[in-house]
C-alpha cells in the first residue's frame, strides 16, 4: 500500500422497512389501509367458519373456504407490496393441502377443527407480531 487509508462505506443500519431503537429492530407502522385489509381477512374468515359449521357444511368445504380466504388476502397484500408473514401462505397452503386431500381420502381429523385453529393461529400470531 501506499500509505492511503482505506475508507470503508458505511452501511446504514436504517433500513425502510425498520426503525432502529437501541439495538431493537421494530417492525414498520402499518398503513391504515393495511391494518383494514388485514382486519377484513380476519372478519370473512371468522364469519363464514361460523355460517359454514352452524350450517351443517362439511368440514372439508368449510376448512377450504378459510384458507382461500387466507391466501387471496395474503396474495393481495403481497401485490400491494405490504408485509405478508410467511404464517399466512404456510396456513393457507395447509389449510387447501388437507381439504384437497380429504376430498379423496378421508381425514381422521374433524377439518372444522383443524381450520377454527388456522383462524386462532393466523389471527394470534397477527396481534402479536404485528404482521399478518
Amino acid at each position: 500500500m501506499t500509505g492511503a487509508i482505506a475508507k470503508i462505506p458505511q452501511m446504514s443500519i436504517i433500513k425502510d422497512e425498520f426503525e432502529v431503537f437501541g439495538s431493537l429492530k421494530m417492525a414498520r407502522r402499518k398503513t391504515g389501509q393495511e391494518a383494514k385489509v388485514e382486519r377484513l381477512t380476519w372478519f370473512l374468515m371468522v364469519i363464514v367458519f361460523l355460517f359454514m359449521t352452524n350450517n351443517g357444511f362439511d368440514g372439508t368445504v368449510t376448512l377450504l373456504a378459510v384458507s382461500v380466504i387466507l391466501l387471496i388476502s395474503g396474495l393481495y397484500q403481497w401485490r400491494k407490496r405490504w408485509s405478508v408473514g410467511p404464517v399466512v401462505f404456510l396456513a393457507a397452503g395447509v389449510g387447501i393441502l388437507a381439504s384437497s386431500y380429504s376430498f379423496f381420502q378421508p381425514l381422521p381429523v374433524d377439518l372444522s377443527l383443524m381450520s377454527f385453529f388456522i383462524i386462532l393461529a393466523v389471527i394470534g400470531i397477527g396481534v402479536i407480531t404485528n404482521d399478518s
